[in-house]
């Protein structure tokens, strides 16, 4: 494995900058922040194919790796687009892709694919929380999960659920269906669409179980992946963060110069930028041992994820330093990725509990 992005993946990264400060203006972030629902914007994705980034060619993918995915991600991250879209790629899409039958791909993937439908896996951090009861024609499902990011909006839920003999299933259920709760959760950042789902007796037919015996690895993979994604999205939040630091230091003046000039504010954000490079290079290299099934990953996984939480809130704390009296008002953009930041360090687990996980792999 190289270090540093390829140029295939300079070219993405120029591509979905341009493109998605278009499809998702400050603007956007701000309305949810209001409690609108601003109009799903999927589709001019799906036409990129931006979907299917690391789906395998013959499901309908691109055929990439999650490398490539992540660099979308970061860009996501720095225009604070909704929940929905990670919780799609990197968990929904990735389980249906390799556990569903040709059947499935087409009824159930293919629509995520095209940016039709925004999907969300429904597991807990260890790949549980759900009950499945054998039935006639199928399960029924009990329990509940979350809050989970991107399930307020998500139309297809990918669950993952335990029979009573202990045995993984996993299966597809549409959002209106009986018996299927969806609650939202007012966040500090509305941008990550949480919601509680919660199962009373949800039938889940034969024909919508994508998978058995493989089923708990994949789970457990395609959790790992969120916490990867959100981390990815951190770090293109973090950089944008970083800019408008330098943006506004440069520009900013106080007894007759730019703030900039001032050793303190330059160590600041010198400071930004070790602990954002800091953080992308954990996150680009736990991706890499993801795509490449590394028997280190899990470990990389939590290590990127815990190291990039604290250090890209440490940077936005900074750059709301920086920023001084202006940072604190509502018509400033910065307090829209500190929000950010602070919420998504405690989504796909908690430092602490990713912290124990390195801790266990290294056998202290």
């Amino acid at each position: 494995m190289g270090w540093g992005p390829t140029e295939e993946q300079e070219v993405l990264r120029r591509t979905a900058r341009k493109k998605l400060e278009a499809v998702f203006p400050q603007t956007y972030p701000r309305e949810l922040l209001d409690g609108a629902e601003p109009e799903p914007r999927w589709a001019e994705l799906g036409q990129l194919g931006w979907f299917g980034i690391d789906v395998p060619e013959d499901k309908g993918g691109a055929g990439l790796s999650f490398v490539d995915q992540v660099v979308v991600l970061e860009e996501l991250g720095r225009v604070l687009a909704p929940a929905a879209y990670a919780a799609t790629v990197a968990g929904a899409i990735p389980v249906l892709a390799e556990l569903g039958s040709p059947s499935q791909l087409e009824g159930w993937l293919a629509p995520l694919l095209a940016g039709e439908r925004s999907a969300v896996l429904v597991a807990g951090p260890d790949g549980t929380g759900v009950r499945a009861e054998p039935g006639p024609g199928g399960f029924r499902l009990t329990g509940k999960v979350g809050p989970l990011p991107g399930a307020a909006a998500a139309e297809v839920l990918v669950v993952s659920a335990q029979t009573p003999r202990g045995e993984t299933i996993v299966g597809c259920v549409l959002r209106a269906i009986e018996g299927l709760g969806v609650k939202p959760v007012r966040g500090l950042d509305p941008t990550a669409q949480l919601a509680r789902v919660e199962f009373h007796s949800v039938k889940l037919a034969d024909e919508d179980v994508i998978g058995r015996a493989a089923a708990a690895r994949t789970v457990a993979d395609a959790v790992d992946r969120l916490a990867i994604a959100s981390a990815a999205e951190l770090c293109g939040a973090g950089e944008r963060m970083l800019e408008m630091a330098v943006d506004y230091a440069k520009t900013r003046e106080q007894f007759g110069r730019p703030i900039g000039s001032f050793q303190a504010i330059k160590h600041m954000c010198a400071d930004m930028m070790v602990r954002l490079e800091a953080s992308r290079a954990t996150v680009e290299h736990a991706a890499a041992s993801l795509a490449e099934g590394r028997p280190d990953a899990p470990a990389s996984v939590s290590g990127a994820k815990a190291f990039a939480a604290e250090n890209i809130g440490l940077l936005a704390e900074d750059a709301l330093q920086v920023h001084g009296g202006i940072g604190f008002t509502w018509e400033h953009p910065v307090h829209l990725y500190v929000r950010r930041a602070a919420s998504v360090a405690r989504l796909h687990g908690s430092g602490d509990a990713h912290r124990e996980r390195v801790a266990a792999a290294a056998g202290l």
